[in-house]
């Protein structure tokens, strides 16, 4: 499996850019993935096949167990992409954890902020993640 993680501090745009990336993946599909919410409107957590490949999409990750929880419960897809909160106590604990030896091949993409076009910096994140699938 490949992990690509999308790192961020609270409220940057990691939702919103995963959101975009979804979008963008989806966007040609009959049917598109049903979104299961996490916790409140805005997260979820769905899978499906793009360019042969099977993805996941997490755009909660603030807190070590929410990230383990989403590994174990997509182990079979070749890539989980997966937004985690940079600004948390568990940031250690959640780069010590990828840091060990897995047989995942891990990304992480820092999440670009843009004060005034936040709708370029979203899209050139996707961007990079799509190149890293």
């Amino acid at each position: 499996m490949k992990l690509i993680l999308l790192n961020g501090n609270k409220n940057c745009g990691k939702t919103t850019t995963l959101i975009m990336l979804y979008n963008l993946l989806t966007g040609k599909m009959k049917k598109k993935p049903k979104k299961n919410p996490i916790f409140n409107k805005k997260d979820f957590h769905c899978v499906f096949t793009y360019k042969k490949k099977t993805i996941a999409i997490v755009t909660t990750g603030d807190t070590l167990l929410i990230i383990l929880k989403m590994i174990f419960l997509y182990i079979y897809v070749d890539c989980l992409i997966i937004a985690y909160n940079t600004g948390t106590p568990t940031k250690e604990n959640i780069l010590t954890c990828f840091k060990q030896k897995t047989n995942f091949k891990k990304t992480v993409c820092k999440k670009s902020v843009s004060k005034t076009v936040k709708y370029n910096a979203n899209l050139k994140d996707c961007k990079k993640i799509i190149n890293a699938i």
